[in-house]
């Protein structure tokens, strides 16, 4: 399973040592958010790779081996007057994971237009089909705002029809109504219930250092799941 290991302020040329977990790792994505090239390499290998600015890269790690810090080293600063973010974020994968998607990719960013309350960084994204009688959360980093933009929830019941509840909190209440959403939906015997899914026009802000959480009903013999886009900005 990915781990988002954080969000990280960049200096030019000031040496950032990032902290990585010590289970093991399979590969390290790396998502340039600044005005600078930025030099990576993993501590005592030879492992390195430079990414430029506005790019999200990632670094394979031979036999899931390595155990130790990433270095960054930012480099030559563009000309980028009040560059409207200097940061990079580090999301590693577990041993024999593989990594979504096809890297080097460009970050895109979304701009403040009128009532949308915008975000910076990447689109990310969780699936899971454990959720009856259970929770999913997103955020909790220090500093770090998660924004919810699309949602699916599914759900299939095996022995008789049931009424299912699902439950997302943890939302700005100035903008979601008491900082929560509800939905609900129809289990079949058997049976596929219909997919229950929005997109949100304008991300819905969390709290600061705060979580989104997702929670299952408590149906019983029941497959669960949801599909769920996200910042965290």
């Amino acid at each position: 399973m990915s781990q988002f290991v954080g969000r990280f302020s960049l200096t030019n040329n000031v040496p950032l040592t990032v902290l990585l977990p010590s289970t093991g790792m399979s590969a390290v994505v790396i998502s340039n958010d600044s005005q600078f090239s930025l030099f990576a390499s993993l501590n005592g290998t030879a492992l390195n790779k430079t990414i430029p600015a506005g790019i999200a890269d990632s670094m394979t790690i031979p036999n899931n081996s390595f155990n130790g810090s990433l270095i960054l080293v930012p480099t030559q600063q563009l000309s980028i007057q009040n560059s409207p973010a200097n940061f990079v974020e580090v999301t590693v994968y577990g041993r024999g994971e593989q990594v979504p998607g096809i890297y080097p990719v460009s970050l895109n960013r979304l701009s403040n237009s009128g009532n949308d309350l915008g975000t910076q960084g990447i689109l990310r994204a969780f699936s899971t089909n454990t959720l009856a009688g259970g929770s999913h959360a997103i955020g909790g980093v220090a500093g770090v705002t998660p924004f919810l933009k699309s949602v699916m929830f599914t759900a299939q019941k095996g022995s008789a029809a049931d009424i299912a509840q699902f439950h997302i909190t943890g939302f700005d209440s100035t903008i979601v109504d008491g900082g929560e959403l509800w939905y609900e939906g129809n289990y079949a015997t058997g049976a596929a219930m219909p997919p229950i899914h929005e997109v949100f026009a304008s991300p819905l802000p969390g709290t600061l250092g705060g979580t989104i959480t997702f929670n299952g009903p408590t149906s019983v013999n029941a497959v669960v799941g949801c599909v769920v886009t996200y910042y965290l900005n």
